[in-house]
């Protein structure tokens, strides 16, 4: 569905994206109704169905803009090595942690790992075994897959925890890992 940028369409998404962050510290994901979303932005259904086909559709749109901005931030530090993008990585995302928390509580972190995905795919090259024979695709390809989603489940089991650890000692987590041989 092609997203409207007229300022009322824009305000009406951002007031159910509120309301759906709002009512996901009150009840599970699946409890949630579009009714409810409805009522709680104080936005009638039609609105609702003129912006979004399904109530999921908030959260892939909450969670692909916040995606959207950590590419921004790490665009900003290109070049950037390990500790650059870890640094990004965990500082970007810790203010998520509650929402992270809640998705995976409530059985939804598929949002997330969609989106991370996609980040993944458009980082492209970082995802890369430092010591990977350059000329074998197939090897750089399911290397690029494990780095990823390694990167993935560290950030995932973090911020599910509570992110209670500091970036800076994620940050040299992170690294220290990178850096492991086999």
């Amino acid at each position: 569905m092609e997203k409207s940028q007229n300022p009322i369409a824009v305000r009406s998404r951002s007031m159910l994206q509120q309301a759906m962050l709002e009512l996901l510290t009150e009840q599970p994901y699946g409890q949630i109704t579009v009714t409810a979303l409805c009522e709680h932005a104080q936005l009638g259904r039609k609105t609702f169905y003129r912006n979004y086909a399904e109530k999921d559709d908030i959260l892939r749109e909450y969670i692909a803009c916040l995606a959207d901005g950590f590419l921004e931030k790490l665009r900003e530090q290109a070049p950037f090595g390990d500790t650059a993008f870890a640094q990004t990585l965990f500082a970007y995302w810790k203010p998520y942690a509650d929402l992270f928390r809640l998705l995976e509580q409530s059985g939804e972190f598929r949002f997330v790992q969609r989106e991370f995905e996609r980040v993944a795919a458009r980082v492209g090259g970082w995802f890369t075994c430092p010591e990977a024979m350059r000329e074998d695709r197939t090897f750089q390809r399911y290397c690029a897959s494990f780095v990823s989603g390694g990167c993935y489940a560290l950030l995932r089991d973090w911020m599910c925890g509570g992110a209670v650890e500091p970036v800076e000692q994620m940050t040299t987590l992170f690294c220290q890992i990178r850096r492991l041989k086999a």
